[in-house]
C-alpha cells in the first residue's frame, strides 16, 4: 500500500492532541493507521480488539499500540482517554466502509465526511487542483474568502506559496520566524490579523489579500512542519471549535498530496546531487539527534527494464524526505533521513528487498551503514555502505545483507 492509498476516517482531538485515524483497503481488506504518516498500522481485526479493551478498561498491546487505561501509546506517542476520548474513539469502527472493491461507504456515515475522503482518493495534477476542490467542500460548511497552501523549504528556511484559491500570480516567501508559533499547536486561529501580535509578519500579506482573520493548521509529513494550510476570512471575526476540526480534516486530506509533492520536487536527478542531499540530510541528524541510514543494493546483469523497475520500487517505498538514485547499472543507493532506531535501516532493507526480489528474480546483495554508529561523516557512510555491498555481493553472489559493525 502506498501513502496515496491512505483515506481519512477521523482527526480526534484528545486532551489538547490530535489522533489521526485513517484507514486504506487491499484486496479486500481493511486496515487501520494511527498517528497519521509516521504512524501504527493495525489490521482491522486487531484495531476491533483495541476498540473492545477500550470500552471494556481492560489493557492491550500489539505491533506498536499499547492501551493502558488511561493512556492509549501509538508509537512513541502517548494520548490520555477520558470518556469523551475513548467514546470517540469507539465511534470511528462505525465509520468503517465495507471492504468492497468499490470501497462504497455506508449510507449513515457523515455526508460532508464521505464527500471529503471521496474526493481527493484519485491522485491529482498538482497542489492548486488539489486545493481548489477542497475549497469548493470548505465553503459548505465555513464562511471563508480563501485557502492558502504554503511548502516548507528547509534549505531556504522559508515557506513558499504553492498553491491559492483564488489564485494569485506573484510568488510569496515568509521567512523561518513563522515557524515558531505552529511547532507547539495544531491549529492557530487568528481572528484579528492587524490586532494580534502574533500575525505581525503576515500583517502585509493580509492588507495585499484582504483577509482580517486567519486559521492555519500546520501539516506535518514526519518530526516537522512540512506545509501550512490557511483558511482566510475578510472580516475580523473568532473561529469556533467546529471551524478548527473542519479545518483539521481539510489539512488531513491534502497531507498525500502534501507528500507526493515534495517527494518528487526534492528527489535528487544526478549522484552528485544525491551526494549533495545526503550531506544535507547527515548535517539535520546530527542537530536534531536521530539515526540516518543508507542502504547500497547491489545486483549485477539487469536488464534496462529491471532497472527502471528496481528504481520505481525503490521510489515508491519512499517518505517524503528520504531519496533514492540509480548510482551505476548494478548499483542503486536509498537514504533513510530520519529513524527512529537504528536498526530501521536493517528492517527497511530486508522489506525493500522481498520487492525487489520479485522484479530481479533474485535477492540483491544489501549493504547498510548507519550515523552515528558506523560513520561521522557523509564521506565515511558513503565508503562503508559500499564496502558492505560488496561484501555481501562476494558472500552472496546476488543476495544477501552486510552492515558494518
Amino acid at each position: 500500500m502506498y501513502e496515496r492509498d491512505w483515506q481519512l476516517l477521523a482527526p480526534l482531538s484528545i486532551e489538547g492532541s490530535n489522533l489521526i485515524v485513517e484507514y486504506c483497503e487491499l484486496e479486500g481488506r481493511i486496515a487501520i493507521r494511527l498517528g497519521g504518516f509516521a504512524g501504527v498500522v493495525l489490521p482491522l481485526s486487531e484495531f476491533e480488539l483495541l476498540i473492545q479493551h477500550i470500552s471494556s478498561g481492560r489493557g492491550w498491546s500489539s505491533n506498536g499500540v499499547r492501551w493502558s487505561p488511561p493512556l492509549l501509546h501509538v508509537g512513541a506517542r502517548s494520548f490520555t482517554l477520558k470518556d469523551a476520548g475513548k467514546r470517540a474513539l469507539v465511534e470511528t469502527l462505525a465509520r468503517l466502509p465495507a471492504p468492497t472493491t468499490a470501497q462504497v461507504l455506508p449510507p449513515d456515515v457523515n455526508p460532508w465526511q464521505r464527500r471529503l475522503v471521496q474526493l481527493l482518493r484519485e491522485p491529482l495534477e498538482g497542489l492548486q487542483p488539489a486545493l481548489s476542490q477542497l475549497a469548493t467542500l470548505a465553503r459548505e460548511r465555513l464562511d471563508i474568502q480563501g485557502l492558502s497552501l504554503w511548502l516548507h523549504d528547509p534549505a531556504a528556511s522559508s515557506y513558499s506559496l504553492a498553491a491559492r484559491v483564488p489564485k494569485l500570480l506573484e510568488p510569496s516567501v515568509l521567512d523561518r520566524g513563522y515557524l515558531e508559533p505552529l511547532e507547539q499547536c495544531l491549529a492557530l486561529p487568528l481572528n484579528d490579523v492587524q490586532g494580534d501580535a502574533r500575525a505581525t509578519a503576515l500583517r502585509s500579506i493580509g492588507e495585499a489579500w484582504y483577509f482580517g482573520a486567519l486559521l492555519q493548521i500546520p501539516i506535518r509529513l514526519e518530526r516537522e512542519v512540512s506545509a501550512v494550510l490557511w483558511l482566510e476570512r475578510r472580516e475580523p471575526r473568532p473561529w469556533s471549535e467546529p471551524d478548527q476540526l473542519i479545518a483539521l480534516q481539510l489539512a488531513e486530506a491534502l497531507r498525500p498530496h502534501v507528500a507526493a509533492s515534495l517527494n518528487q520536487a526534492r528527489q535528487p536527478g544526478s549522484l552528485e546531487a544525491f551526494k549533495r542531499y545526503l550531506e544535507q540530510a547527515l548535517v539535520q541528524a546530527r542537530l536534531q539527534g536521530h539515526p540516518l541510514g543508507l542502504i547500497w543494493f547491489k545486483s549485477p546483469n539487469l536488464t534496462e527494464p529491471q532497472r527502471a523497475r528496481v528504481l520505481d520500487v525503490l521510489r515508491r517505498s519512499l517518505r517524503y524526505s528520504d531519496a533514492a538514485i540509480e548510482a551505476s547499472p548494478e548499483d542503486f543507493l536509498l537514504l533513510l533521513s530520519t529513524m527512529r532506531t537504528s536498526d530501521g535501516a536493517a528492517k527497511a532493507a530486508e522489506r525493500i528487498a522481498a520487492r525487489l526480489q520479485i522484479v530481479m528474480g533474485k535477492l540483491p546483495a544489501l549493504g547498510i551503514a548507519v550515523f552515528p554508529d558506523q560513520a561521522a561523516s557523509a564521506e565515511e557512510l558513503w565508503q562503508q555502505a559500499s564496502l558492505a555491498a560488496g561484501k555481501a555481493l562476494e558472500r552472496g553472489g546476488g543476495g544477501g545483507l552486510v552492515q558494518v559493525d
